[in-house]
């Protein structure tokens, strides 16, 4: 499954939905995660 997570701006709105992504991953499908520049420091969290 292809997955597109966005979210407002703001580490109390991304950080929620970085644990539901992980999982999705975990189990195979392809996820892009998509906010603001203000939130994008995270974006190298798995290593991309």
């Amino acid at each position: 499954m292809k997955v597109l997570a966005y979210t407002s701006p703001g580490r109390g709105h991304l950080y929620p939905l970085l644990g539901i992504v992980a999982e999705l991953i975990r189990r195979g499908d392809s996820c892009v995660v998509c906010t603001s520049t203000a939130s994008s420091r995270t974006s190298g969290l798995w290593g991309r």
